[in-house]
């Protein structure tokens, strides 16, 4: 409660200066509470245990119902809730894992608009959001029964996109930029969705590491890559978040030579036109 109470004051003061400025609360679980699952690959604990126990599951719906009761006086127009960064669903062994997650997903939505009714409520879809590794939005998520919810996903090129990145690849760079016609194809795919399903949906994440040093994607195939996805999103409203601002991976801040691989001090963010 009393971080809660910390944020909405935050945030109401921030509003006096910026009354026209949107904040988003996202619950995420943390990265130490992970460990290597039997396909050698990194998984969570928590997301383990949430898909497995419907304790837990009960906590997460009665910790929204917390930070909805502790920030219902933040106008609806400023803060909206996510309700989830990455649901996984990656090894849960049922075939319907789409519906399971729109189901418990429908139940926490009505936790938080039984407090408030008006708030805007973003969901992303299983398998991290990664739609166009799971052949298309549609089969991560569809629209659940449920009015003023906003259908996020997450997109990123690995092997182009990450070169130079300090946990792996570092010191790459001139990896020649992949298909534009693939990546106008996946963009597309957002576009088809909103359209089909008449229903607001963002791009929470996306990035391309900059160059540093030398090293790193070229400066001009990461803004044509970066143009394609804003010209084919932006006019049918989707909107985009870049990740991340501090951090050296995809910062759209210049990195800082000689250090490529530290996060970038707030007072070092020099924008990359």
């Amino acid at each position: 409660v009393a971080k809660l109470t910390s944020i909405k004051k935050q945030i109401l003061e921030t509003l006096i200066k910026y009354p026209d400025a949107v904040f988003v609360i996202s619950l995420k679980p943390g990265f130490e509470v992970m460990k290597i699952c039997t396909d050698g690959l990194e998984c969570s604990f928590w997301h383990e245990s949430f898909e497995e126990n419907k304790e837990v599951r009960e906590a997460f719906n009665n910790l929204w119902g917390l930070i909805s009761k502790v920030l219902s006086d933040v106008p609806d127009d400023n803060l909206a809730f996510n309700l989830l960064n990455e649901p996984q669903f990656e090894r849960m062994k049922a075939w319907n894992k789409r519906e399971i997650w729109q189901q418990w997903a429908t139940e926490i939505v009505d936790v938080i608009r039984g407090v408030s009714p008006q708030r805007t409520i973003i969901i992303e879809g299983i398998h991290k959001g990664l739609f166009a590794r799971n052949n298309g939005p549609s089969k991560i998520i569809t629209p659940i029964a449920r009015k003023n919810i906003v259908y996020a996903f997450h997109y990123y090129n690995e092997e182009w996109g990450k070169q130079d990145q300090a946990d792996k690849l570092e010191g790459v760079s001139g990896l020649p930029l992949p298909s534009l016609s693939k990546l106008k194809s996946n963009m597309q795919q957002l576009v088809d969705y909103t359209k089909h399903y008449k229903v607001p949906v963002v791009l929470t994440e996306i990035g391309v590491n900059g160059p540093c040093d030398g090293n790193g994607p070229l400066q001009k195939d990461r803004a044509t890559y970066s143009a394609v996805v804003y010209e084919t999103l932006v006019p049918s409203s989707i909107g985009i978040t870049w990740w991340s601002l501090e951090s050296h991976n995809n910062t759209p801040y210049q990195r800082i030579s000689g250090d490529c691989y530290n996060d970038i001090h707030e007072k070092k963010l020099i924008p990359d036109k």
